[in-house]
């Protein structure tokens, strides 16, 4: 119970510390009042950590304890121990990272191709 308050102290304390910097150095005009705005940031706050504690970490400690009992992974299939296999792990969780950037830019542009294409087939059926 000492890890949850300690998560919760710290939490508190760099939720007041961007409260404070947000109040004394505003980025945007605000369209609501002060109180409605910090009851829906609350509400939604509290939300996003009961979903996580109540489902992802479970879920996500199940799945952990499923795949280093039973050794799957591409790690365990190289056979490799110590530093080696942290630099192993390393570079494909980098490797991962990238793909995914690639495959996000991709649909990004693709999806900004097709819209150019629609839209461009919009007006010339405008024209005709």
């Amino acid at each position: 119970m000492g890890n949850i308050a300690q998560t919760a102290a710290l939490l508190g304390i760099v939720y007041v510390s961007f409260f404070l910097l947000e109040r004394a150095l505003p980025l945007r005009r605000h369209k609501a009042r002060l109180l409605p705005r910090l009851l829906v940031n609350t509400a939604i706050s509290l939300t996003a950590f009961a979903a996580a504690a109540l489902l992802v970490q479970p879920a996500a400690s199940a799945m952990l304890g499923y795949t280093e009992g039973r050794g799957f992974g591409v790690i365990p299939l190289l056979g490799l121990h110590g530093a080696a296999k942290f630099v192993a792990a390393f570079l494909l969780l980098d490797l991962t990272f990238q793909l995914l950037k690639y495959c996000a830019r991709s649909v990004t542009l693709s999806t900004m191709r097709v819209f150019a294409l629609l839209t461009s087939l919009s007006r010339c059926k405008a024209e005709i």
